[in-house]
């Protein structure tokens, strides 16, 4: 279909009709030049072809500049990170494990496991993640509300990246203790 060879700013272009031209690239000016033996005909196919090619190669530039919009906007988010947001999710599990061993006294033990048969370690493994459950949702309200100013059912992934680090200091801080 068409052949385009660029070398030192010269290309060689052959359209479908088969008619030649030597296109040269000077400053911003692109020079068309074709033989005296081509027809009108033959130069006006060959426009069109250009033309044509021009275009799509437009609309490629375009799409690719749109592609690397959204790759900077994701980039340059302003909310919290994947990694961040998993880290912060698992401190919260984290600590609502501890309080519960500590302040609530609900452990799971092996002695536990030993002595008790399998319904009461059923029973009580459940009542251990209510328990945590419970804890770690009201940790992410009390964050949203209380420290980051949003709704408390807010979605966890819309932390203000400037509020990130005070997130993880007020898990850290939740209960009176650090983990």
């Amino acid at each position: 279909m068409e052949q385009l060879n660029i070398q030192n700013k010269e290309m060689v272009f052959v359209n479908k009709n088969a008619v030649p031209a030597e296109v040269k690239i000077q400053g911003k000016k692109i020079i068309v030049e074709y033989d005296q033996s081509v027809s009108d005909a033959a130069i006006y196919s060959l426009q069109n072809t250009f033309k044509e090619h021009m275009e799509m190669t437009h609309l490629r530039l375009e799409q690719n500049n749109d592609e690397i919009k959204d790759v900077k906007q994701t980039i340059e988010s302003k909310h919290i990170s994947p990694q961040d947001l998993d880290a912060l999710k698992t401190l919260i599990s984290k600590k609502s494990e501890v309080v519960i061993e500590k302040q609530k006294g609900v452990q799971l033990n092996l002695g536990m496991f030993l002595n008790t048969d399998q319904e009461a370690i059923k029973a009580y493994k459940q009542i251990y993640n209510q328990e945590r459950g419970k804890l770690k949702s009201r940790i992410w309200v009390e964050l949203n509300k209380e420290h980051l100013g949003r709704k408390g059912n807010a979605a966890k992934n819309r932390i203000p990246d400037k509020q990130v680090e005070q997130a993880f200091d007020f898990v850290r801080r939740w209960g009176g203790f650090s983990v």
